[in-house]
């Protein structure tokens, strides 16, 4: 008998989860389905776990093996040998509640839509659970494509939707990663009946091994090609919405995924005529702003570290740690690090430096070659002695040169950096050769021109402001952070780097490491973790207070989606033989829910499906008495 609904499930390396997902499904109350597992080359014990459920259930789940090509050809694949009248797509990590298919099939057979989704669940890393993919619809209304792009700015997920078959295999996924961030909004710019069901029932789980979750894997650079393919391939009729969904796409990119912020602004440079032409910006006044700051005279500093090791010596265990782990943690796999030396640089150049280099001044000539190097072509000037801590490259986009205080006299001349030619490297070079004499030349060159000629002086409020923790200059082209940004870490999340005045010193006392500090380092971590625990307290109380608000507000919208159930359910009660089609108000609205996940872990899942579908026939049956039984002018 062919089956109203085929559900694509790719696998690939999913031993962990593959279970938990198929036992969600083989409760659902809709009967009329069929399970598609296309196993994309996995090399644990998925195909085994495939292999026994489609065994035991080959009624409903066919397994099918390929060679890996990536999870957009294996949804391919899925498509076409789909043998239902709508296809659905399940992560093969993700579970789902057991009403799902008979509630989006419902509105399928009623609206006679060509997609029909619902909210689904996010359970994130900490186990925190949050309610995504809402949208202001009305669950009896036929909406566009371009209707959901609007409402959608950078939320994209294939999963928690129901797709009319025949409509969606005239598009194929691409082969690249993030397939399913490429192929929706191509496949919405096209459709023309789509529908929404307001109760989440799809539980998207986040997990530390995958792909989304990264921050820096090669394969999140799929989502470039992703953003591309959308502009390639969307329909060009639905270009006025298409383009302000690439922009808050390619702008969310840019922000969660911070190791490779500068290629997501190339893109929004790549697809700026585009985006310009297509985009009303009355009606997104918002992206406007972010725009214009890129689209406008905008200078990024280049992603290239440079470092000095002048006096040919051999670099100390804790330096090479520090160079070894810089890809990872400051900057990734796309980023330049060049090593200044006598290889590469003229010590010749200028009588100063020669005298330093012979004087065993080192760190002197380093810091002549580095910020030469800045203002002839720009990059990230660094010591040997900072430790990476997280991915600067956001700070490289935001500002067209950056310092950081060391303490509340000095700024760090252990990092900072600049786009070739800006004026303040010029200004500080000079200053920087008017006393190479001295060891310190560069921390004088910097203090007399951000601190004292353009009076930028540190205060304990701005290393406590949670929300701008810099200082401006040169027109604001000219960042200088607080020492928690770029000199020290203090444990509370911003640091990038950390560039001690010196290096700590251990210390052992009966038998215990102690780390000793400097008191400016110490007295400055003692009032951070005092100001940021009281305002950790004060966003909490924040928290229980939006919490309530929003109780309130969902218990209005329950109420009201009820009331519309009811009057739905009146104008269908003449047509008895349909009536167990339609779901009531009280199941739809999730009222009482029973975790089966957890159910069928103490049960057989088809004693759990039977159980379930019982509850639910009891339930229906009390409520359509109930309101078949009442006089016609009550029930309207």
């Amino acid at each position: 008998m062919k089956p109203n609904i085929s559900i694509i499930i790719p696998v690939y390396n999913v031993e962990a989860y593959l279970a938990d997902c198929l036992d969600s499904i083989l409760v659902q109350t809709f009967e009329s389905f069929e399970v598609i597992l296309v196993d994309d080359g996995s090399t644990d014990g998925s195909p085994a776990i495939a292999q026994k459920y489609a065994d035991a259930h080959s009624e409903q789940i066919r397994y099918y093996r390929k060679e890996n090509g990536g999870p957009g050809l294996a949804r391919n694949f899925g498509i076409s040998k789909a043998k239902g009248d709508y296809l659905m797509f399940v992560d093969s990590d993700d579970i789902v509640d057991p009403e799902m298919l008979t509630d989006l099939y419902e509105s399928a057979f009623v609206l006679e839509s060509d997609i029909i989704f619902c909210p689904y669940f996010r359970h994130g890393l900490y186990q925190e659970v949050t309610i995504e993919g809402t949208y202001d619809f009305d669950m009896d209304k036929v909406y566009t494509g371009t209707d959901f792009l609007k409402q959608s700015d950078y939320t994209v997920t294939t999963c928690s939707k129901l797709y009319r078959t025949a409509f969606v295999k005239q598009f194929a996924f691409p082969a690249h990663w993030f397939e399913d961030v490429a192929w929706l909004p191509v496949v919405m710019s096209y459709a023309k009946k789509i529908s929404y069901v307001s109760t989440p029932y799809y539980h998207y789980l986040r997990h530390d091994t995958s792909i989304v979750s990264s921050t820096s894997n090669k394969q999140i650079l799929g989502s470039l090609d992703a953003i591309r393919f959308i502009v390639q391939n969307a329909n060009p009729e639905a270009a006025t919405e298409v383009a302000p969904f690439t922009a808050s796409l390619t702008l969310y990119m840019c922000t969660r995924r911070p190791a490779f912020a500068d290629r997501y602004v190339d893109l929004l440079m790549e697809n700026k005529d585009f985006i310009l032409s297509n985009t009303n910006f009355e009606e997104h006044p918002r992206l406007k702003v972010r725009l214009d700051y890129y689209y406008n005279a905008f200078q990024a500093i280049p992603k290239h570290i440079y470092y000095d090791h002048f006096g040919k010596t051999t670099l100390t265990e804790q330096e090479q740690n520090n160079l070894d782990t810089l890809v990872g943690t400051l900057v990734e796999f796309d980023a330049k690090i060049t090593c200044l030396n006598e290889e590469n640089c003229d010590i010749d150049e200028h009588p100063a430096i020669r005298k330093a280099y012979d004087e065993g001044r080192y760190h002197v000539v380093g810091q002549y070659f580095k910020c030469k190097k800045l203002m002839e072509e720009g990059g990230i000037a660094l010591s040997k002695q900072v430790r990476g801590i997280k991915y600067i490259t956001p700070l490289l986009l935001r500002t067209q040169a950056l310092f950081g205080f060391q303490n509340d006299t000095s700024i760090t001349e252990r990092i900072y950096a600049a786009v070739a030619g800006h004026p303040v490297m010029q200004e500080i070079f000079d200053v920087f050769m008017a006393h190479i004499d001295q060891d310190d030349a560069m921390t004088i060159a910097m203090r007399e021109i951000l601190m004292q000629k353009n009076q930028l002086t540190y205060s304990y409020d701005l290393e406590c402001n949670f929300k701008q923790k810099y200082l401006t200059a040169y027109n604001e082209t000219v960042r200088v952070y607080a020492t928690c940004v770029l000199a020290h870490d203090y444990g509370i999340g911003s640091a990038y780097s950390d560039c001690h005045t010196k290096p700590l010193s251990k210390e052992i006392k009966n038998g215990t490491e102690y780390t000793l500090v400097d008191s400016f380092y110490f007295d400055t971590l003692l009032r951070i973790t005092k100001d940021y625990t009281v305002y950790q307290m004060n966003r909490e109380r924040q928290n229980k207070a939006n919490e309530t608000f929003f109780l309130h507000r969902k218990i209005g919208n329950l109420r009201n989606r009820m009331h519309r159930q009811a009057m739905r359910i009146t104008v269908l009660k003449d047509r008895s033989e349909n009536i167990k089609m339609h779901y009531d108000a009280v199941t739809r609205m999730k009222i009482i829910w029973y975790p089966y996940q957890f159910l069928r872990k103490l049960f057989p899942a088809k004693d759990v499906k039977a159980w379930m579908t019982q509850r639910e026939a009891d339930k229906k049956l009390a409520y359509f008495r109930q309101i078949i039984e009442q006089p016609e002018e009550e029930a309207e």
